[in-house]
């Protein structure tokens, strides 16, 4: 393989370094009013942005449509997928495996909720049962 030829990126990485870094960029006062259908939102914002043929159009698309503010930590692996050279393919599997794209995005965010919920455990000491105690005592 020459050093030029770029590896081709797959569904799985497109939703780890692009969809759910724009997920995790939502404005979170709109996670919060929209709790329930969130995902839905997210969905239909990513259907309607990526009508275009160029990925860095359905990024200013889809910040636009949502409340989303880039943040630097994510800056890189975005900019890996605009890089990638794939616009056409990733924004068919947008269109046509949108489902199955946000699927595995919201696989990623579950993760990452269990990975924190795991360390706050750990570090608050809270993975033993608290001792009960008598309801009857007086302080």
């Amino acid at each position: 393989m020459e050093e030029t030829e770029k590896k081709l990126l797959t569904q799985d990485q497109v939703a780890e370094k692009l969809l759910f870094p724009l997920f995790r960029c939502l404005d979170e006062s709109f996670k919060k009013r929209y709790v329930r259908d969130i995902w839905e939102q997210f969905l239909n914002g990513m259907r309607s942005a990526c009508y275009t043929d160029s990925l860095k159009v359905f990024v200013d698309k889809i910040t636009k449509r949502l409340p989303i503010t880039l943040q630097m930590q994510y800056a890189e692996s975005i900019a890996e997928v605009l890089r990638s050279g794939q616009d056409e393919e990733i924004l068919t599997w947008l269109r046509e495996e949108a489902t199955y794209m946000m699927l595995a995005c919201r696989l990623l965010n579950q993760d990452r909720k269990q990975t924190l919920d795991e360390r706050s455990q750990r570090v608050t000491g809270l993975s033993c049962p608290l001792p009960e105690v008598d309801p009857t005592l007086t302080f």
